[in-house]
């Protein structure tokens, strides 16, 4: 279930979502730690398959 809410931010990609928390299960990241690599490491932000502009905050 994915739930499509009328207000707020528009949801991030679900197969997105799903790839960070397999990196922060494989890396040992917490949420921020998380948020500063897809900032600083090309090629996870490459694999989760977001942009700059479209980074998860915590």
């Amino acid at each position: 279930y994915y739930p499509k809410g009328e207000g707020g931010r528009p949801a991030y990609p679900l197969m997105a979502m799903l790839r960070v928390h397999l990196m922060q299960n494989w890396f040992g990241y917490s949420d921020p730690a998380m948020e500063e690599a897809l900032y600083e490491t090309t090629i996870l932000r490459q694999f989760s398959g977001l942009s700059l502009e479209r980074i998860p905050d915590e």
